[in-house]
């Protein structure tokens, strides 16, 4: 299967069901690289801030992917030798989620 369809879409693996995902909109970028910027402060504690970083939190075949993350240097360094992503999952994980969902939880919030 393609990694990405031609439309910006792409497979992911939910709970062992294929699914197509569409891409993230405008303002969901806009917002996650808010949120980086707003982080890069705790780069002086030997943190590293990322954006849409994989992570694999348990045993099995599905990894994830935050759209902001905040892990220990010393853990990306390690990164460097994995030849398959580790069981890990970083400290602070942000997901973006899109207004639309919101409106559905009852929410006036734009």
């Amino acid at each position: 299967m393609p990694e990405q369809l031609e439309n910006g879409e792409h497979y992911e693996l939910h709970d062992g069901e294929v699914v197509v995902v569409p891409p993230p909109r405008p303002r969901h970028k806009i917002i996650q690289a808010r949120l980086s910027r707003l982080l890069r402060f705790v780069e002086e504690f030997d943190f590293v801030v990322a954006e849409e970083q994989p992570y694999r939190p348990a045993v099995n075949y599905q990894y994830w992917t935050a759209d902001v993350l905040m892990r220990l240097r010393k853990i990306e360094q390690a990164m460097m030798n994995w030849t398959e992503w580790e069981v890990y999952c970083p400290p602070l994980i942000i997901e973006v989620l899109p207004s639309c969902d919101r409106r559905k939880k009852g929410e006036n919030t734009p």
